[in-house]
Formats: C-alpha cells, structure tokens, sequence
C-alpha cells in the first residue's frame, strides 16, 4: 500500500459495480481492495486494517451483517467507518446491521459513484 493514501476495503460480489465505484475511487486518491466475497474481506480487513469499509449485505461465504460483527471484534477494527452499500431495504437488515455500528446505509440503486465517493471522503475528513 502506497504511504499516505487512505485504504478502503470494499467487499462486493458484483463485479460490475466493484470495478466502476473502485475505479472510482482511485480517481479520487484512495486505495482500493475489493474482496469478491465475506470470508475474503474479513481475511484482508485482519490482515491490513482499512481506513473504511464498503459492504455489501448479500455476498457469497459470509454475509456483511456477520462479517461486520466479527470485523468489530477484532481490535484493530472496531471504530473503523463502515458504509453498507446494498439493495437490501427490509427493516430487519437495516437494525441487525445498524446493531455492529456502520456509518451509514445506503441503497445501491438510490446512489450514483459521485455520491459515494463524495461520501467516503467525508467519513475519512478529506477536503474536496
């Protein structure tokens, strides 16, 4: 990882959308890993704390609700911002998640790029 710049860690299983709010990102400063499934983003959070993390709620081998509970009992990664980017709006995966203390809750097809990128700069206190 390249000195200075913040890292997001952003587990996502559509592949699509991982590359465009990825390239995104990068356009923006940021460092981006982009973990395809749970278990794979829970592995890379332990292994290189980020700086904030996108994830999705429904993804392959571990959801986001769980990974997010076992990211918050690791020291290293309790207080890290978290932002749930999902197509899930149903009220029960709104409060088991807002249980593990994300920041914020957005609905995948309520945003555009611009709008989350302007909103992970944000929660990292990066000037536009």
């Amino acid at each position: 990882m390249e000195e200075g710049r913040k890292h997001i860690l952003m587990v996502e299983d559509d592949e699509t959308l991982s590359k465009a709010l990825g390239g995104a990102l990068t356009d923006a400063g940021l460092e981006v890993s982009i973990a395809s499934d749970g278990e794979m983003g829970l592995a890379f959070a332990k292994k290189s704390p980020p700086d904030l993390m996108i994830l999705d709620l429904t993804l392959p081998k571990l959801d986001g609700t769980e990974l997010l509970r076992r990211a918050r009992a690791e020291s290293a990664l309790q207080a890290t911002p978290t932002i749930i980017l999902t197509n899930r709006d149903d009220a029960e995966s709104l409060s088991q998640t807002l249980e593990s203390g994300p920041v914020d809750f957005l609905i995948k097809h309520e945003q555009r790029l611009e709008q989350i990128v302007v909103l992970v700069k944000k929660r990292l206190n990066m000037s536009e």
